[in-house]
């Protein structure tokens, strides 16, 4: 499993700092977001249609959660259309998990 480096590339919510070279599934944090214990909370699409950076500054406050958006959801851009509904982890819990890595 993959290790964090003591230093942080972008920001801290840039998944790549999680990952070892290009492979995203020998990921601790890909592990720890999939847990399919943690609550969920429920996000319905009524704007921003294909708009990951847009959708996750909706829910968390900002574009930087981007990527992990994306790795929580499982989806391509052309499935992010207005009824679709994400389930994500609150910020609360996948600030944590990030802190915690």
């Amino acid at each position: 499993m993959y290790r964090k480096e003591n230093k942080i590339i972008s920001s801290k919510q840039d998944p790549s700092n999680y990952v070892e070279g290009y492979d995203i599934f020998d990921s601790t944090l890909l592990y720890l977001i999939s847990n399919p214990t943690l609550p969920r909370d429920r996000y319905e699409i009524t704007v921003y249609e294909c708009r990951p950076d847009l959708i996750a500054k909706d829910i968390y406050g900002s574009e930087n959660y981007m990527g992990l958006l994306l790795l929580q959801i499982n989806k391509g851009l052309d499935e992010l259309i207005k009824g679709t509904i994400l389930n994500v982890l609150p910020k609360s819990i996948l600030d944590k998990i990030i802190s915690e890595l």
